[in-house]
């Protein structure tokens, strides 16, 4: 039920929150693009000066946005340029232009094939880095199955059933899953950390330019139909995180509008929501 108000829960707390901006916050500007038959596009050629604020069933941005983009969909298609962050929830997420600062982004697929100057918070079921696309800082992805075909300048953590590794990473790599496999011509620049049921393979085929911890656990149990519900939900779970860092400004703004005038529960309430760790 919570996902299917996704795309009004962005909107109504994202225009709730630059509503509230005090007056010396109005050179923040922002864009609601027009929406045609579920679809937002910025052709090629358009050029946006100010961040994005959208929601439909296709998203594409083959110009480019000087600002962040913070929008939600069915899916999302990147081929132009952010030159900020990238936020937002979809069920797809094709990442192929350049973005200026860090993605984070919560979907069922997500592609990254362009160049991201930043670090990369990324939450689904599959994550693939593809070959030629980059990751200027750290990574912090959780899967089922995460493919890292791509470079990563910073270092990786990696939580999945299943991660793959055909690609480099400059910094550290620390993972649990069940399995972790190197395909040849794969390195990683600094230190290897695996936790997990899978006894440690031949590695002399990857490059591992620091030291390797390698530490096997006892393989869980098969999934029953019980235990086969919780990745439903801890996707949901990782949403609600998700939307609580976005709006974490706008909870804190409300709350210290309404501290001092409601009565001490009130009060309490708000101081409560002002020092929760989002």
């Amino acid at each position: 039920m919570f996902l299917k108000f996704l795309n009004t829960i962005l909107l109504v707390g994202f225009i709730l929150y630059l509503w509230g901006m005090p007056p010396a916050a109005a050179a923040i500007s922002f864009v609601v693009p027009e929406v045609n038959d579920g679809k937002v596009r910025i052709i090629p050629g358009e050029s946006l000066e100010a961040d994005l604020l959208t929601a439909g069933n296709s998203i594409i941005i083959e110009g480019k946005v000087r600002g962040d983009t913070v929008s939600t969909g069915r899916s999302l298609t990147l081929t132009g340029e952010v030159t900020n962050d990238v936020l937002g929830v979809f069920q797809k997420a094709q990442l192929k232009g350049n973005i200026g600062n860090d993605i984070r982004i919560a979907a069922k697929d997500v592609f990254l094939e362009g160049n991201i100057a930043g670090g990369a918070t990324v939450l689904a079921q599959n994550i693939t880095l593809k070959q030629g696309g980059t990751v200027g800082k750290n990574m912090l992805v959780a899967a089922q199955n995460i493919d890292l075909g791509g470079k990563v300048m910073g270092s990786v953590r990696a939580y999945a059933e299943t991660v793959t590794v055909s690609g480099k990473v400059e910094g550290d790599l620390y993972t649990e899953a069940n399995r972790l496999q190197f395909l040849p011509g794969s390195s990683i620049g600094g230190n290897l950390y695996y936790r997990g049921p899978q006894s440690k393979p031949d590695l002399s085929k990857t490059e591992i330019g620091g030291t390797v911890e390698w530490q096997q656990t006892e393989r869980k149990a098969e999934k029953t139909e019980t235990t086969g519900l919780l990745w439903p939900l801890v996707r949901l779970m990782i949403t609600a995180a998700l939307m609580a860092i976005f709006f974490k400004p706008l909870v804190q703004r409300v709350s210290k509008q309404i501290r001092g005038s409601r009565g001490r529960t009130w009060d309490s309430a708000c101081c409560f929501l002002e020092e929760f760790p989002f």
